[in-house]
């Protein structure tokens, strides 16, 4: 355990590898908490771990990643809890900005908590260049975070290395709001998206043709510069019940009709 009790560390402001507030590796059940972390390239950096607990730090003035946490095969195990951080202005360097919040490799239980979990919730991003979350994970959940000011809030990503990339999450009740970009990206598929909401954005919402067969409910998606969801022609199979769309500049929904039941993607 690494309780840094209110005490800050700072670096020299280097963009340069290898530049971390706290690096961990080949380690199990971390917990890492209370600190703060400003002037390095990313703040923390934990690979190839099993298990961790990261809350309550405030992550300032990074050039790529605010939290990095990275694993390959074989998949990890234990439990990943990353709750009520602040992040703030990662990314100064546009050529090395990466995201705020950074996962790879991770399968969690598909749930939001329990053993064998792997969650992201009730952190606050704001600023910076680059994605305020971005997970290369299956059945994870990302759950009550706000983030604003970035350019991307929140990029399920995949497919890649694994056609289970991103896969079966969990993306709910998460406040995202004016990012140059869009608010919510989507290229994994079965994930499902509940109760979010998505303003003053470019989207509130994009599906890439990649993404197919997500479970989209209850979200809010106003006042975006271009559409509210926003769906590719080839994204297909989604569940779309009762969500909500106004004030967007060229359509609140794109590629799929809003119904109150169940309705399948065009």
């Amino acid at each position: 355990t690494l309780d840094g009790a209110g005490h800050t560390i700072s670096g020299t402001g280097s963009d340069t590898y290898g530049h971390d507030g706290v690096y961990v590796s080949y380690s199990t059940n971390v917990t890492i908490k209370n600190l703060s972390i400003n002037d390095f390239k990313n703040g923390i950096n934990l690979t190839q771990t099993n298990g961790a607990t990261i809350s309550n730090n405030v992550i300032d003035d990074v050039f790529a990643y605010g939290l990095y946490l990275y694993h390959t095969n074989p998949s990890p195990t234990g439990t990943f809890l990353i709750n009520n951080n602040q992040i703030i202005n990662a990314g100064l360097n546009p050529a090395s900005a990466r995201s705020a919040i950074d996962v790879s490799g991770f399968d969690g239980n598909g749930a939001c908590s329990g053993t064998g979990s792997f969650v992201i919730q009730g952190n606050t991003i704001t600023s910076g260049i680059g994605t305020g979350i971005t997970i290369d994970a299956a059945n994870s959940c990302i759950d009550n975070n706000s983030i604003s000011g970035k350019g991307v809030g929140v990029h399920v990503s995949g497919p890649g290395y694994n056609d289970a990339q991103s896969n079966n999450n969990i993306i709910s009740n998460n406040q995202i709001s004016s990012n140059t970009n869009s608010g919510i990206v989507v290229v994994g598929s079965g994930n499902t998206f509940d109760s979010n909401t998505s303003n003053n954005s470019q989207h509130g919402f994009k599906f890439d043709y990649r993404s197919q067969n997500n479970i989209v409910t209850n979200n809010v998606a106003n006042s975006n510069s271009e559409h509210g969801f926003y769906f590719y022609d080839a994204s297909l199979g989604h569940t779309f019940t009762d969500n909500s769309a106004t004030s967007n500049g060229l359509n609140d929904f794109q590629g799929i009709t809003q119904v109150s039941s169940d309705v399948t993607s065009p």
